[in-house]
Protein backbone atom coordinates (compact mmCIF):
# COMPACT_ATOMS: atom_id res chain seq x y z
CA UNK A 1 0.00 0.00 0.00
CA UNK A 2 1.16 3.13 -0.97
CA UNK A 3 0.66 5.83 2.47
CA UNK A 4 0.95 9.24 2.31
CA UNK A 5 1.92 11.37 5.15
CA UNK A 6 1.83 14.65 6.31
CA UNK A 7 4.30 16.22 8.51
CA UNK A 8 3.09 19.21 10.57
CA UNK A 9 0.42 18.20 13.14
CA UNK A 10 0.98 14.20 12.46
CA UNK A 11 4.77 13.75 12.45
CA UNK A 12 5.05 16.12 15.16
CA UNK A 13 3.57 18.05 17.89
CA UNK A 14 2.79 21.37 15.99
CA UNK A 15 -1.06 21.92 17.61
CA UNK A 16 1.04 22.15 21.54
CA UNK A 17 3.74 24.29 20.32
CA UNK A 18 1.05 26.60 18.33
CA UNK A 19 -0.89 26.57 21.35
CA UNK A 20 1.40 27.60 24.15
CA UNK A 21 4.19 29.60 21.69
CA UNK A 22 0.70 31.82 20.68
CA UNK A 23 -0.14 31.80 24.54
CA UNK A 24 3.46 33.01 25.52
CA UNK A 25 3.58 35.47 22.71
CA UNK A 26 0.22 37.34 24.24
CA UNK A 27 -2.52 36.27 21.86
CA UNK A 28 -5.56 35.26 23.75
CA UNK A 29 -7.04 32.00 22.21
CA UNK A 30 -10.55 32.22 20.72
CA UNK A 31 -11.67 29.30 18.76
CA UNK A 32 -10.13 25.92 17.86
CA UNK A 33 -9.15 26.28 14.54
CA UNK A 34 -6.36 25.50 11.76
CA UNK A 35 -5.18 28.56 10.97
CA UNK A 36 -3.51 31.24 14.02
CA UNK A 37 -5.54 34.44 12.12
CA UNK A 38 -8.91 32.61 12.80
CA UNK A 39 -7.64 30.85 16.18
CA UNK A 40 -6.48 33.88 18.06
CA UNK A 41 -8.30 36.70 15.94
CA UNK A 42 -4.86 38.00 14.97
CA UNK A 43 -4.14 40.44 11.96
CA UNK A 44 -1.64 38.95 9.01
CA UNK A 45 1.11 41.47 10.77
CA UNK A 46 0.62 40.09 14.28
CA UNK A 47 1.25 36.63 13.14
CA UNK A 48 4.18 37.49 10.84
CA UNK A 49 5.53 38.83 13.90
CA UNK A 50 4.74 35.63 15.50
CA UNK A 51 6.72 33.75 13.24
CA UNK A 52 9.51 35.48 13.14
CA UNK A 53 9.69 34.76 17.64
CA UNK A 54 8.62 30.99 17.11
CA UNK A 55 9.09 29.73 13.63
CA UNK A 56 12.02 27.37 14.82
CA UNK A 57 10.60 26.53 17.45
CA UNK A 58 7.43 25.34 15.85
CA UNK A 59 9.31 23.77 12.55
CA UNK A 60 12.92 23.08 13.06
CA UNK A 61 13.20 22.31 16.75
CA UNK A 62 9.45 20.59 17.28
CA UNK A 63 9.16 17.38 18.71
CA UNK A 64 7.95 14.51 17.12
CA UNK A 65 5.08 12.70 18.00
CA UNK A 66 5.77 9.46 20.72
CA UNK A 67 6.30 6.79 18.19
CA UNK A 68 6.57 8.07 15.07
CA UNK A 69 10.18 6.81 13.62
CA UNK A 70 8.93 3.21 14.97
CA UNK A 71 6.06 3.16 13.49
CA UNK A 72 6.40 4.53 9.75
CA UNK A 73 9.78 2.38 10.02
CA UNK A 74 7.63 -0.60 10.67
CA UNK A 75 4.98 0.22 8.17
CA UNK A 76 8.00 0.40 5.90
CA UNK A 77 9.02 -3.35 6.82
CA UNK A 78 5.89 -4.10 5.86
CA UNK A 79 6.71 -3.70 2.36
CA UNK A 80 4.60 -0.39 2.31
CA UNK A 81 5.16 2.94 0.16
CA UNK A 82 5.80 6.02 2.30
CA UNK A 83 5.80 9.21 0.75
CA UNK A 84 5.65 12.04 2.95
CA UNK A 85 3.02 14.65 1.08
CA UNK A 86 3.43 17.83 3.50
CA UNK A 87 2.25 21.66 2.01
CA UNK A 88 5.23 22.67 3.49
CA UNK A 89 6.85 25.80 1.14
CA UNK A 90 8.66 29.19 1.28
CA UNK A 91 5.52 30.85 2.04
CA UNK A 92 5.96 29.42 5.60
CA UNK A 93 9.47 31.05 6.36
CA UNK A 94 9.52 34.73 7.90
CA UNK A 95 11.22 37.24 5.81
CA UNK A 96 13.77 37.87 8.32
CA UNK A 97 15.13 34.22 8.47
CA UNK A 98 17.63 32.91 6.08
CA UNK A 99 16.90 29.57 6.36
CA UNK A 100 15.21 26.86 3.45
CA UNK A 101 12.19 25.26 4.32
CA UNK A 102 13.45 22.20 2.25
CA UNK A 103 16.51 21.93 4.43
CA UNK A 104 14.98 22.63 7.63
CA UNK A 105 12.56 19.92 7.02
CA UNK A 106 15.52 17.04 5.80
CA UNK A 107 17.43 17.83 8.89
CA UNK A 108 13.78 17.69 11.00
CA UNK A 109 13.45 13.72 9.30
CA UNK A 110 16.82 12.54 9.68
CA UNK A 111 17.60 14.47 13.50
CA UNK A 112 13.74 12.18 13.98
CA UNK A 113 14.53 8.99 12.39
CA UNK A 114 12.25 9.13 9.98
CA UNK A 115 11.99 6.97 6.89
CA UNK A 116 10.07 7.61 3.28
CA UNK A 117 10.53 6.93 -0.06
CA UNK A 118 9.30 9.93 -1.58
CA UNK A 119 8.71 13.31 -0.13
CA UNK A 120 6.70 16.11 -2.34
CA UNK A 121 6.27 19.94 -0.76
CA UNK A 122 3.72 22.45 -1.58
CA UNK A 123 1.16 20.17 -2.22
CA UNK A 124 -1.85 22.85 -1.51
CA UNK A 125 -4.56 20.06 -2.77
CA UNK A 126 -3.51 16.93 -1.61
CA UNK A 127 -7.08 15.21 -2.96
CA UNK A 128 -5.65 15.91 -6.30
CA UNK A 129 -2.27 14.44 -5.60
CA UNK A 130 -3.35 11.21 -3.98
CA UNK A 131 -5.68 10.53 -6.59
CA UNK A 132 -2.93 11.20 -9.43
CA UNK A 133 -0.23 9.11 -7.64
CA UNK A 134 -2.55 6.27 -6.31
CA UNK A 135 -1.86 6.69 -2.81
CA UNK A 136 -3.63 4.69 -1.14
CA UNK A 137 -4.26 5.86 2.38
CA UNK A 138 -3.51 9.72 3.34
CA UNK A 139 -2.56 10.48 7.52
CA UNK A 140 -3.69 14.32 7.57
CA UNK A 141 -4.63 17.03 10.02
CA UNK A 142 -5.88 19.91 8.18
CA UNK A 143 -9.51 20.23 7.87
CA UNK A 144 -9.15 21.84 4.41
CA UNK A 145 -7.05 18.73 3.52
CA UNK A 146 -9.43 16.41 4.93
CA UNK A 147 -12.35 17.82 2.85
CA UNK A 148 -10.04 17.33 -0.15
CA UNK A 149 -9.11 14.12 0.10
CA UNK A 150 -12.67 13.31 0.94
CA UNK A 151 -14.16 14.43 -2.53
CA UNK A 152 -11.64 12.33 -3.83
CA UNK A 153 -12.64 9.34 -2.07
CA UNK A 154 -9.13 8.83 -0.60
CA UNK A 155 -8.98 7.10 2.62
CA UNK A 156 -7.71 9.08 5.58
CA UNK A 157 -6.52 8.60 9.28
CA UNK A 158 -6.82 11.95 10.49
CA UNK A 159 -4.63 12.83 13.78
CA UNK A 160 -6.32 14.48 15.97
CA UNK A 161 -5.67 17.78 16.80
CA UNK A 162 -7.85 20.77 19.02
CA UNK A 163 -8.96 21.87 15.08
CA UNK A 164 -10.07 18.57 13.63
CA UNK A 165 -11.53 16.50 16.33
CA UNK A 166 -15.36 17.27 15.30
CA UNK A 167 -14.75 15.79 11.44
CA UNK A 168 -16.33 13.04 11.31
CA UNK A 169 -16.63 12.33 7.17
CA UNK A 170 -16.99 8.67 5.65
CA UNK A 171 -13.62 7.22 4.85
CA UNK A 172 -11.56 8.68 7.77
CA UNK A 173 -10.55 7.17 11.26
CA UNK A 174 -9.51 9.08 14.20
CA UNK A 175 -6.56 8.16 16.14
CA UNK A 176 -4.98 10.31 18.89
CA UNK A 177 -1.29 8.63 18.23
CA UNK A 178 0.89 6.54 16.41
CA UNK A 179 0.70 3.50 17.99
CA UNK A 180 -2.90 3.59 16.94
CA UNK A 181 -1.64 3.72 13.42
CA UNK A 182 0.20 0.85 13.95
CA UNK A 183 -2.92 -0.99 15.25
CA UNK A 184 -5.16 -0.14 12.04
CA UNK A 185 -2.28 -0.18 9.19
CA UNK A 186 -1.25 -3.83 9.00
Amino acid sequence: MRIGIDIDGVMTEYDSVILKTANDYGFKHIKNAYYLQDEFGITKEQEDKYWSKYYDKAQKYVEARPNVAEVINMLHKRGHEIWIVTGRSEIDVPKDDNSSFVETTFNWLEKNDIYYDKIFFRITEKGNFCQKYKIDLMIEDSPEQIIYLNKKNIKTIIMNCSYNRNMHLDNTYHVDNWDRINTLIK
